[in-house]
């Protein structure tokens, strides 16, 4: 059953090394909604990997990077004309 929560963790990072190369590369901007989703889909994911084995350091941050790009949504939608 281990080997479940790694596998979802391991997707998880690299759905957040995924993004962040992405802007390191200049694929996409910090403005790109997609940018904000893959990261908090990562952190969700790994979130869900330390519900098998805590790790009380990891939590906050991945918490602390759903809130970041939660507001980086809100802050995108809102800005958008509809």
């Amino acid at each position: 059953m281990n080997w479940i929560f790694d596998g979802i963790g391991l997707i998880g990072v690299g759905c957040i090394l995924i993004a962040y190369s992405f802007i390191t590369l200049g694929k996409v901007t910090a403005e790109s909604i997609n940018y904000h989703l893959i990261n908090i889909a990562g952190s969700i994911l790994v979130l869900i990997s330390l519900s098998w084995t805590p790790n009380l350091a990891s939590i906050v941050i991945e918490v602390c990077w759903i809130v970041i790009g939660g507001y980086g949504v809100y802050k995108i939608l809102k800005s958008r004309k509809f």
